[in-house]
């Protein structure tokens, strides 16, 4: 499903395929950045798998719910819990999931690490690592030709590792929620723009 992409993709590439917008540059992908992914209707660019749309709604649910998030926010902890979950989805719905069975294990692991209505920082922390390790297998497996989605894929994992479990380390986890994004994004864009 993955095709061969010339270059470097941009982080933002995703909002492109989903805004069905080439022409323009975009910023990085974050919350608040560009509003249009926030509320773009899924049109991708290319010729994407049937796949691809389940992939990309569930990326545009995950990005929406970030957008929203603020560290210290009387409501973060039950938006980070839901980011995480929504995390789960994505993993699940990636193209590669109906044949990686370790994708669909890890979203598993992370909705039990989640059921708690208030997990912990640690709790959290460690069902990042199980999105963070089963995505840095799949960059190296089938996106191994997508020079992003393998140093985004680190990134995230290195944002995870950083995460403060001694504190209320709501910024760690948003930062490690957002390089996910970024590494998603790439993936999602390596699968539905057309090749370079």
């Amino acid at each position: 499903m993955v095709r061969k992409v010339g270059g470097i993709l941009a982080a933002g590439s995703v909002a492109m395929a989903l805004g069905g917008c080439a022409e323009e540059p975009v910023e990085a992908i974050g919350p608040c950045v560009y509003p249009e992914l926030t509320r773009a209707a899924v049109a991708t660019v290319g010729v994407p798998g049937p796949a691809d749309l389940p992939f990309g709604e569930a990326l545009i649910r995950y990005s929406r719910g970030l957008a929203s998030v603020h560290a210290g926010g009387e409501h973060t902890d039950a938006q980070l819990r839901r980011s995480v979950l929504r995390l789960a989805v994505i993993l699940e719905r990636m193209p590669a999931g109906a044949d990686e069975p370790r994708l669909r294990g890890a979203a598993r692991s992370m909705r039990a690490a989640m059921e708690p209505e208030e997990p912990s920082i640690e709790t959290t922390r460690r069902a990042l690592a199980v999105a963070a390790t089963a995505l840095l297998e799949l960059a190296d497996r089938a996106y191994r030709e997508v020079p992003d989605a393998a140093s985004l894929s680190r990134d995230f994992a290195g944002a995870v590792t950083a995460i403060d479990v001694g504190s209320d380390d709501q910024a760690g986890v948003i930062n490690a929620l957002l390089r996910a994004e970024r590494a998603l994004a790439a993936m999602y864009a390596a699968n539905v723009l057309p090749p370079r």
